[in-house]
């Protein structure tokens, strides 16, 4: 009985040896990996498929080194730009309610992504309308937000109004 323990002891602790390099050395369980020149979701990555095309075999969206410099801001960095933008954004603040994110992508650009958001404003119109007479009517809106290297470069409202520069689209 006293041999089984010490048998058993070390074969547990071998297995949590094993356990703790994976964990520490084996990378990223959540990403894109490339395989055959595809990239394949490799557990439950937060990020939408790349757009940027695979090339080494193995190669993990992680290690894309893009050339040029370029500023490193994630996927999730990115969204809560575009969300906070949303949230301030003049058509919003004004008496929009019940934002929320429908879609992401990934934009053909390293650090680039665009976020679909959808709201609903008490009154017809974009911008800050103060001071004009309003029509109350409840208005579905539909803003689309890029985000380049973690800035704004795009917000537009229904293919209608830029949220960026505050005018209509001609």
């Amino acid at each position: 009985m006293n041999k089984f323990i010490k048998v058993f002891g070390i074969l547990f602790i071998l297995a949590g040896v094993f356990l703790v390099l994976r964990f520490t050395l084996g990378g990223n369980e959540d990403t894109w990996i490339c395989e055959e020149g595809e990239w394949v979701k490799h557990g439950n990555p937060s990020q939408p498929q790349p757009v940027i095309p695979c090339e080494k075999e193995g190669q993990s969206i992680e290690q894309i080194q893009p050339t040029g410099e370029f500023k490193k801001v994630s996927f999730e960095e990115s969204q809560r730009i575009a969300q906070d933008f949303a949230s301030n954004s003049s058509t919003y603040k004004f008496d929009g309610s019940n934002l929320v994110l429908d879609s992401s992508q990934a934009l053909k650009c390293p650090y680039c992504w665009e976020f679909k958001f959808s709201f609903e404003s008490s009154h017809a119109g974009y911008g800050d309308r103060e001071g004009q007479v309003l029509a109350q009517a409840v208005t579905a809106h539909t803003l689309l937000i890029s985000v380049n290297q973690g800035e704004i470069s795009l917000a537009v409202v229904d293919g209608s109004y830029d949220e960026k520069n505050l005018k209509f689209i001609k």
